[in-house]
């Protein structure tokens, strides 16, 4: 696939995500079930939480709290920004820059910020941000399940750093798993085993009855992969990143082979409060060394070395190489 196809190919899909979501049963992925989002924000906070990114957020404030809200924040493939807007309904923002690259997700996200009267609190850029964001400093950089479509998580990471201004924040909820999903054995073995204990209603297809969703799990080829050539690029580099630029970086893994993959679309047969539902969510607790999800918070250092512009030269050269350019 040569550069310009993929570029296509992957602000394709995120044009055409929204659609195909409102195509899918109700519950079938993990963020709408009330009882694993209360389980992930307990695992994050200590507090069983409801809404996705409360746990989160309540996490930030005990670590920031003395220095909220943040003035000017930036993220980096938000989608609508809904997430984002709330951190500004939750006193953690003052404004945001929100930065996707499919135009249809941002036209929806000034949609939902003037329904929410939040038009004067946020901007939006079509783009890549590494491109257009040149002599600015911002209170926080907040990465929402985008660093992972990075090409690269260390150059992505450090960027982060460069645009903060000293003593401002880096916030992140991500995918840390295997690159491409590209699943250990350690894993398949797992989520296999989860579904091969369900019994066959689980695995019923409301979309198509006749053909019920698969019960055994494989890894996806590299060749399905394409259908978004972002994917979990480099996913597996974010906590190493993280750590290095930010040594001082609070990380918290929260698990979910078991509760996004082992369950990815049967969830919506298996029943909130169900006895299978509380089992596989203790059994998430106990693999959660598997690395999947995390959250991240640091803050950098009032004195921090400033990088040269020549490394940001050297950064969207990079970008380019390894995310637009065709590989061989």
């Amino acid at each position: 696939m040569d550069a310009d196809n993929r570029v296509k190919v992957a602000e394709g899909h995120w044009d055409a995500l929204p659609a195909w979501r409102s195509q899918m049963p109700p519950r079938a992925r993990w963020n709408e079930s009330f009882q694993i989002v209360r389980d992930q924000n307990f695992r994050i906070c200590g507090k069983y939480l409801d809404g996705e990114n409360t746990g989160l957020v309540d996490l930030f404030k005990q670590v920031a709290g003395a220095h909220l809200p943040l003035a000017k924040a930036i993220s980096v493939g938000c989608g609508t920004g809904a997430k984002e807007m709330r951190l500004i309904q939750a006193g953690v923002v003052s404004h945001f820059h929100l930065c996707d690259l499919s135009s249809i997700s941002l036209e929806q996200g000034k949609q939902i910020a003037q329904e929410w009267g939040l038009s004067d609190k946020v901007s939006f850029a079509h783009g890549n941000a590494f491109d257009n964001i040149k002599n600015q400093e911002y209170d926080l950089v907040y990465w929402d399940n985008a660093l992972h479509h990075m090409p690269s998580a260390d150059d992505a990471v450090r960027w982060s750093l460069e645009i903060l201004r000293p003593g401002a924040w880096f916030l992140m909820t991500e995918f840390v798993g295997a690159n491409r999903f590209q699943w250990t054995e350690e894993a398949v073995e797992l989520i296999n085993a989860v579904r091969n204990s369900l019994n066959d209603e689980c695995f019923h297809n409301p979309r198509d009855p006749d053909h019920p969703w698969p019960r055994h799990f494989r890894r996806p080829t590299l060749e399905e992969m394409e259908y978004d050539p972002s994917e979990s690029v480099d996913a597996e580099a974010i906590i190493p990143a993280l750590n290095n630029y930010f040594p001082n970086a609070l990380i918290k893994h929260v698990g979910g082979t078991v509760y996004h993959v082992g369950l990815g679309d049967i969830l919506t047969n298996i029943p909130e409060g169900s006895d299978i539902l509380k089992l596989c969510l203790l059994l998430d607790r106990a693999t959660a060394s598997i690395p999947h999800y995390a959250v991240g918070i640091a803050q950098k250092p009032v004195r921090a070395k400033k990088l040269s512009a020549k490394w940001f030269t050297h950064m969207k050269s990079q970008f380019r190489r390894t995310f637009l350019e065709p590989k061989a």
